[in-house]
């Protein structure tokens, strides 16, 4: 007989999402269920597939751009995956992956949200109605609970719950670079203090507020203060610019996007979340993790 499976189905794998594919995965350790998990969006990787903890991994390969509109090939994709397994259940992770999941097939499906303002749109809140009987949601944190509720009438928020995230603290100890290893990666002084800052460069991760409040406080920090800023996005040279208009280029470092960033999270004296907002801050707990490892140097 086949073996009785879990279906977790992703968006991606950037950022915190690989690891928290492997959170969910984990969970079925030791149980009667084997885990396949898809990714809908980029490309083959062997890495993030030993990382993803499942007994199957399987990449889609879409561009983002790929997955607009009606994503009927994906839906044609995922139900023959589904058909030549024995799938009990699918965990699917942010609105597309729930999406194609309920479409393109007749399991129950959990759906499970990292943002805020995924049902404020109309045709989000029907389709929830639309498939209530087989769809519930969780949020990563009480917050996004709270924010997918109000948006629901009051028969359909009982089928809204909270599953925090959260990291294998062993695991993120055991990759965790000497300071001095950190900083050569990061290519930052051995002897600089140096404030960190990781995340999209995106109005929520607010790295301006932070850029103007490290410009206010430099004057009474240590000589030769960095702020050192990993991370991509649409701001970049608007927060490049600001940098610049605030005196502060010199001590400001944008250092891109760093592959497993937290390995080197010791490089940092002092770390900084300047989020406006936040869903679930893997970040701070990666960086909790990490510790004051230089200021001890």
């Amino acid at each position: 007989m086949p073996e009785a499976r879990i279906l977790q189905f992703c968006h991606c794998y950037y950022g915190p999402f690989a690891d928290v594919a492997r959170q969910y995965a984990v969970l079925f350790k030791d149980s009667p269920y084997k885990v396949t998990t898809v990714y809908l969006t980029e490309p083959p990787s062997d890495e993030i597939a030993a990382k993803s903890a499942s007994d199957e991994v399987i990449f889609l390969g879409y561009q983002p751009r790929d997955v607009r509109g009606l994503k009927l090939d994906a839906m044609r994709r995922l139900r023959k995956i589904v058909a030549e397994r024995d799938i009990r259940l699918v965990i699917a992770h942010r609105f597309k992956p729930i999406y194609i999941a309920c479409w393109a097939t007749g399991l129950p499906v959990i759906g499970v949200h990292h943002a805020f303002g995924d049902y404020e749109r109309r045709s989000h809140q029907w389709f929830m109605r639309f498939f209530r009987k087989r769809l519930n949601l969780l949020g990563v944190s009480d917050a996004i609970r709270d924010d997918i509720r109000r948006c629901l009438p009051l028969p359909l928020r009982e089928q809204v719950q909270t599953m925090h995230n959260r990291i294998d603290v062993a695991a993120v100890r055991a990759g965790l670079l000497p300071c001095s290893a950190a900083r050569d990666l990061l290519g930052l002084p051995q002897s600089a203090f140096v404030i960190g800052n990781v995340g999209r460069l995106h109005p929520d991760k607010d790295q301006a507020t932070l850029l103007r409040g490290f410009a206010r406080a430099l004057p009474q920090l240590p000589e030769g203060t960095l702020l050192a800023i990993l991370g991509e996005g649409r701001l970049e040279q608007q927060l490049k610019a600001l940098a610049g208009s605030l005196g502060i280029a010199g001590q400001v470092r944008f250092l891109g996007q760093v592959p497993q960033a937290r390995n080197a999270f010791t490089a940092f004296d002092v770390f900084a979340l300047s989020s406006d907002h936040e869903p679930f801050g893997m970040v701070l707990l990666e960086a909790m993790v990490a510790g004051p490892r230089c200021a001890a140097r």
